[in-house]
């Protein structure tokens, strides 16, 4: 594509899925910010979605762009966006998820383009990518995992991908909230979609054991999805209707983390866990299932533990670990932290995004 010449990126367009309370908004909301902190100017956009304003607060330009939610492109929607994008000299088109990847490319083609895509979790077995990756400029896996697995079930070329994994507003996110130190209550927490595969129902029958040991509990559980009745009801078959407590999703889950003596991602699948990053960050101690992404960010023993997934009574057991060890506990939640700030800050993140860029604008 014939483009920008110029190879210093200054502008850039994201597409984007709903501005949903998720992970991958939050993805595209901490690269926008940590990238226009380096005097970059980011065109969003995206259908609406609860999170929309929260871009408008950080002086994000960011359009309700409806026509990307639909499966008929509407020509001229498509073509007045363009122009909008043309006007803010964007160099380069950036489909935050490969779903957006077909009305990114019509942009893209349109503004004569690179396009380049970030992928956050593993495809579906038997699916195809949703564009050919001729037509892709570039990759970025959040994950070491996610690479591994499109290269090795033959989806992406390698040398297609470079891993990017996401980084986290530490100047937010990152304030120690002092916790009630003398309770009797061990309080753990969780933040996700509730679904089978995040693996929730282990984390209740590991309450239910660790209630059976006379621990002194209280389980929080964030998130909505499918399964929010047979996790009710799970909860109340284990004798645990007062110790576990439901709340609806947030964007900002620090009041969660800053109540929790441990924080538990017990995934059958994980291709990274943001989440699990932002209880890090705030210097939560980490059990976590020993899957996908989550070896890039625990070293079991070092900053966090990791158990078998599937496996309720090794969780317990890792949990209850802290319960009788609480200067581990701390280690472990001051070692985790400390990775947080080496490895995964917003502007690590926005500065390796920054050189992925330039390398894409110097070869197409």
């Amino acid at each position: 594509m014939a483009g920008n010449s110029n190879s210093n990126p200054n502008s850039v367009l994201f597409v984007a899925s709903r501005a949903e309370i998720r992970g991958i908004t939050a993805y595209t909301y901490n690269l926008a910010v940590g990238l226009s902190r380096r005097g970059m100017h980011i065109e969003v956009f995206c259908p609406g979605g609860e999170r929309f304003d929260d871009f408008k607060q950080a002086d994000i330009c960011i359009t309700n762009a409806e026509v990307i939610g639909r499966r008929i492109y509407d020509y001229f929607s498509v073509k007045r966006l363009a122009d909008q994008a043309r006007e803010a000299k964007v160099q380069l088109v950036h489909a935050q998820s490969p779903p957006m990847l077909g009305v990114a490319y019509k942009f893209a083609s349109k503004l004569r383009l690179p396009l380049v895509v970030t992928v956050h979790d593993f495809m579906p077995e038997g699916a195809r990518f949703p564009l050919s990756p001729r037509k892709i400029a570039g990759v970025a896996a959040v994950s070491e995992a996610v690479r591994t697995d499109l290269v090795t079930r033959g989806i992406l070329p390698k040398d297609l991908i470079r891993v990017l994994p996401p980084g986290l507003d530490m100047e937010r996110l990152c304030r120690y909230r002092p916790r009630v130190e003398e309770k009797t209550t061990f309080t753990i927490g969780t933040i996700g979609r509730l679904e089978e595969i995040k693996g929730h129902q282990y984390l209740i029958e590991a309450a239910k054991t660790l209630h059976e040991r006379n621990v002194d509990i209280h389980v929080v559980i964030s998130g909505d999805g499918p399964d929010l009745k047979k996790f009710r009801n799970l909860a109340a078959d284990a004798g645990l209707e007062k110790q576990v407590t439901f709340v609806a999703p947030s964007a900002d889950n620090t009041v969660i983390y800053s109540s929790l003596d441990v924080f538990v991602m017990p995934s059958l699948r994980e291709a990274l866990g943001h989440v699990m990053l932002e209880a890090m960050a705030c210097g939560v101690p980490v059990v976590a299932s020993g899957v996908g992404g989550v070896y890039g960010i625990i070293s079991d023993g070092e900053t966090g533990l990791l158990v078998q997934h599937g496996d309720s009574r090794e969780l317990a057991d890792a949990l209850f670990r802290f319960v009788e060890e609480p200067e581990l506990a701390q280690e472990l939640g001051e070692a985790g932290r400390r990775n947080v700030l080496e490895n995964f800050t917003l502007g690590r993140m926005a500065g390796a995004m920054l050189e992925f860029y330039t390398e894409i604008l110097e070869t197409s």
